[in-house]
């Protein structure tokens, strides 16, 4: 919205509508606080190599946009006495895991062609012998560092007050990828140090199973294009008619999107 009496020939394409709404309005008004927000959003696309610290990557807020990070990111969260309830839990997600910790690089027996970090997560497994028992994240399963990651984003001081991830469910089997989702509902949704908003993308119907959907705080959107290639958003509720359906052949909400119930896939 521009002020009034504004001509168009002034608006500077350069600035942008978003800048010359902030001059525009008034500083606690509705638009300038959505308009904050935005500029600190950040789409995190983490993968894999930038996740075991194989990347460089740009730090925004917690962590880096591919994951990058994670070491310094998960160590703040292990000194924190009010998050040892979740971080247990995201441990015990992990099923191998005997106990996280974090060292410094030059500490550790790593190969000369790994690119080294200041410092690397390791982790202890429990079904190793006792003196060799040792992974650091360039060993570690993918599905444990993604699990982390979640953990990092969810329930991080340092996290922004609105992201998105992006394939939230890549790289991950169905039962880590339900279990991740739900772990990831409830630490967003339990008190933190300041509010703050996820969007996620999946394509794991798995993932759809550790929503709490009937929370009002948790909304699932389809996305869809149109016959003439026009981007749908729509929210999708579980009605009546649907629960009902579910209990009756004891359907999962992931069983209701593979048969097209809710939106999101195509019609052929």
């Amino acid at each position: 919205v521009f002020a009034a009496g504004v001509k168009s020939k002034w608006r500077n394409k350069e600035i942008g509508l978003a800048a010359t709404s902030l001059t525009a309005s008034e500083v606690n008004s509705e638009e300038v606080t959505f308009l904050r927000l935005m500029q600190d959003y950040c789409i995190y696309t983490p993968n894999t190599d930038t996740l075991r610290g194989l990347s460089p990557d740009s730090i925004r807020g917690a962590i880096g946009i591919h994951g990058g990070g994670l070491a310094e990111s998960l160590e703040k969260l292990l000194n924190s006495k009010s998050e040892s309830v979740y971080r247990d839990e995201a441990f015990k997600a992990i099923d191998w895991i005997d106990d996280v910790t974090i060292q410094k690089s030059a500490s550790m027996l790593l190969s000369p062609s790994v690119t080294r970090q200041q410092k690397v997560i390791v982790f202890q497994d429990k079904f190793m012998n006792a003196s060799r028992n040792k992974l650091t994240a360039y060993d570690a399963s993918e599905g444990a560092l993604y699990i982390l990651l979640a953990f990092i984003l969810a329930r991080s001081p340092d996290t922004l007050p609105l992201f998105a991830v992006d394939n939230f469910d890549q790289a991950l089997n169905p039962k880590l990828t339900e279990r991740m989702m739900r772990l990831f509902c409830r630490w967003m949704l339990c008190e933190a140090t300041k509010p703050r908003q996820a969007l996620l993308t999946v394509h794991n119907p798995a993932a759809l199973d550790g929503l709490p959907i009937n929370d009002d705080r948790i909304r699932l959107f389809a996305v869809d294009r149109d016959s003439t290639g026009v981007t749908r958003v729509s929210r999708q509720r579980i009605t009546t008619e649907l629960q009902q359906l579910a209990n009756q052949h004891g359907w999962p909400l992931s069983r209701l999107w593979v048969m097209g119930h809710l939106g999101g896939i195509p019609n052929d």
